[in-house]
């Protein structure tokens, strides 16, 4: 009788096993359901491997060769993150140090992330859910001393939070693209050697709608006109920020399409989960990213912890081409 009732669990477990895949495998269609399902992709592969290993031990071979055909395909869709970082070649180019951070509404200590932008040597910082309250913050904590230029779009008080560019050099044509509901901030930074022309890179600050219930057309409003937006941009491009969408997202793949690179693939190490920020390395996944055009290059990829928000930053260091 227990060996039966295994059996149907794992049988069903199977079925789920399969929906997963299929999901993944859809356009995700800025529905929010699906949304906030396709997100737990990774985890799911994680299922499979266990549910398989229980298939095998009740002999149920029909969920055996279902469920090795799931494994595989999940393993294809990781296969990416897992690579040799030390392939590239940053011989003549000009580094820059990045860091992104969602704020949670403006609740992230100041302190700590100017520690971070010390600690780390950071030359370009983006802010999403920035509040006035908290620029203000970090300004009195020694942001400015620091990074002295920024540029912030749709930032005020409390509840009304928008994102924020900070740079060690001069930030030039300024704008809010017409991209996201919640502020999209984009300037242009020019990073040279002492003596030498500096190259101008695009730096896009993005935080998107999360496909929570109700907010799925937002979410996927949001990746209808961030996408276009990004493309019209010339030359090198950073874009860091809360995508609130993994690579599992139909949304978020067609977004990096052939043009972008995403730092955590380059870094090779697996997904680089910043949310929700857990104990220690802990987190669930993956929706911060730090995105480049293929003609820069993204290394030394980590994740920091600082207090009074649910993600954790991200930082890098961008290579860029000599002028």
């Amino acid at each position: 009788m227990l060996r039966r009732i295994l059996g149907l669990v794992v049988g069903v477990l199977t079925v789920g096993a399969v929906g997963g895949v299929v999901l993944r495998a859809v356009p995700d269609g800025g529905h929010d359901l699906v949304g906030m399902l396709v997100s737990m992709t990774p985890w799911y592969a994680v299922g499979s491997v266990l549910v398989l290993a229980c298939a095998l031990l009740l002999r149920r071979w029909w969920a055996v060769s279902i469920l090795v055909v799931v494994v595989v395909i999940h393993g294809m869709w990781l296969a990416p993150f897992f690579g040799d970082a030390t392939a590239a070649d940053t011989a003549g180019r000009t580094p820059l140090r990045v860091m992104t951070l969602n704020a949670q509404y403006g609740g992230a200590h100041a302190d700590e992330v100017v520690a971070e932008v010390r600690a780390s040597r950071i030359e370009v910082l983006v802010v999403v859910e920035l509040t006035s309250e908290l620029v203000t913050a970090l300004d009195q904590a020694g942001l400015d001393d620091l990074l002295p230029y920024q540029h912030l779009a749709r930032v005020g008080s409390g509840t009304v939070y928008g994102g924020g560019i900070w740079s060690a050099t001069e930030l030039t044509d300024p704008a809010d693209l017409p991209a996201t509901s919640r502020g999209t901030p984009s300037a242009n930074v020019t990073v040279g050697k002492a003596g030498a022309a500096g190259t101008a890179v695009r730096v896009t600050a993005v935080h998107t709608t999360p496909p929570l219930p109700g907010l799925g057309g937002l979410w996927g409003k949001d990746f209808a006109e961030l996408t276009p937006a990004v493309r019209a941009q010339q030359g090198p491009q950073l874009i860091m920020g809360d995508f609130n969408a993994t690579w599992d997202h139909s949304s978020f793949r067609t977004l990096v399409g052939d043009q972008l690179t995403d730092a955590t693939r380059a870094a090779g190490r697996g997904p680089t989960p910043t949310w929700p920020s857990g104990p220690g390395p802990f987190s669930l996944i993956s929706i911060d990213h730090i995105l480049v055009t293929r003609t820069l290059l993204a290394t030394d990829l980590g994740r920091v912890d600082i207090g009074g928000t649910d993600h954790k930053a991200l930082v890098a260091t961008v290579w860029l081409p000599a002028a």
